[in-house]
């Protein structure tokens, strides 16, 4: 199979036989399909990069939230002190 030039689909468990047949991996899941270029270990890292940075912008969602929250509140106490000194800032 490692001589095959054509396109060759498969399904395995094997991660093995993967890393050494495969030169595409294409995941399918509810939110639909995605193509990774590489072997099966590159799956996992590239999938392992996904997850990491998906966590770390639903934790700064948060952050970011309060932050704007926090610079609304100071600008309305700004601008009830001072009429004609809108708050500007973003």
């Amino acid at each position: 199979m490692i001589d095959y030039k054509g396109t060759l689909f498969f399904v395995s468990h094997d991660r093995y036989f993967i890393n050494r047949i495969a030169t595409k991996v294409v995941e399918l899941s509810e939110d639909g399909t995605r193509l990774y270029l590489g072997d099966y270990d590159y799956y996992l890292e590239k999938k392992q990069e996904e997850e990491e940075l998906a966590e770390y912008e639903k934790e700064e969602e948060p952050q970011e939230k309060t932050i704007s929250a926090g610079k609304k509140i100071l600008c309305n106490q700004k601008s009830s002190k001072n009429k004609y000194a809108p708050c500007n800032e973003k």
